[in-house]
């Protein structure tokens, strides 16, 4: 999964109960992962290697370059974003991250979900989206921060008002991407 040496190995009858989805999954995969030796800079390493394509890194840093806020709204968690990021030199030009917490306990990654077992589920009108996030209800949050924003920042020209009305291009290659792409307009 991370490292080279393949310490982390899957056994076939491993259970990992799915009732809380993929993000404590993958958790305590990782927990497996570091009890079986595997250590930070493996994963780092690991991430280093995921391949970004060269006119995507471009294409983000000609969107900023002309003013564009870039949001990052995944279900995969802090630590595999940023450093993907940074690697690729554009971890600055982002205005957020909104994915699933995760930190360092010393050598050993964590993550949690964005939305805890713990905490009501989030409700989604399609039912398609992960228990950890529903990406609709996260892009109308960002969609309403930047209306109220934009309120705030009302021209005047002339004595009529214009209102700057959000520009946004959403990015999604999966199925829980439905769900926010159903709640853009022209």
């Amino acid at each position: 999964m991370f490292s080279s040496n393949s310490r982390l190995r899957f056994v076939n009858d491993w259970k990992i109960p799915l009732a809380n989805g993929q993000t404590c999954c993958e958790n305590e995969l990782l927990k497996e992962f570091y009890e079986s030796g595997g250590r930070r800079k493996d994963i780092i390493g690991a991430l280093n290697r995921v391949p970004m394509e060269p006119t995507m890194i471009e294409f983000c840093k000609q969107l900023h370059a002309h003013g564009w806020k870039l949001v990052v709204l995944s279900d995969a968690n802090q630590v595999y974003i940023q450093e993907i990021l940074r690697h690729n030199g554009i971890l600055e030009l982002f205005d957020r991250i909104i994915t699933n917490p995760a930190y360092w306990d010393e050598e050993r990654l964590v993550i949690s979900r964005l939305i805890g077992p713990e905490h009501p589920p989030h409700q989604c009108p399609l039912g398609i989206c992960s228990l950890n996030i529903c990406k609709g209800q996260e892009l109308d949050t960002i969609l309403a921060e930047y209306i109220q924003q934009q309120h705030q920042m009302i021209k005047q020209d002339e004595g009529t008002v214009k209102v700057v009305h959000p520009r946004l291009l959403y990015v999604g290659d999966g199925r829980n991407d439905y769900c926010p792409s159903l709640r853009l307009s022209t």
